[in-house]
């Protein structure tokens, strides 16, 4: 009965700590790339549950646009800014691209 209790608590403790910010419903408001070829994304909204290495609230979060995935997803938020739509943003529970901001795994248009 306690090793049953222990994998309970195991589980439920595991599925807190894995999960990343997400925002839905969100305008970009504002675009920055930088030299590193990192795209810095303001919110209209701040995610939610976002990590504690993110600042506060976590109205910013990050995408790598050196990867291939990244490109991806910067035209995607390039058009949904163009265009006034909203998004739904998926981060990935690290700020490993840039210290301070969440690095984003996934966005969808809503």
């Amino acid at each position: 009965m306690k090793m049953k209790s222990l994998l309970v608590l195991t589980t439920l403790i595991g599925t807190v700590c894995a999960q990343a910010g997400t925002a839905t419903n969100v305008n970009v408001t504002n675009i920055e790339a930088n030299s590193q070829g990192q795209f810095l994304l303001w919110l209209s909204n701040a995610m939610i549950h976002s990590p504690s290495c993110a600042v506060q609230p976590a109205i910013q979060v990050i995408v790598d646009g050196n990867t291939a995935g990244g490109k991806l997803m910067i035209s995607v938020v390039e058009s949904a800014f163009a265009l006034g739509k909203v998004l739904v943003v998926t981060g990935s529970n690290a700020c490993d691209v840039h210290s301070g901001y969440e690095t984003v795994t996934d966005i969808a248009t809503n």
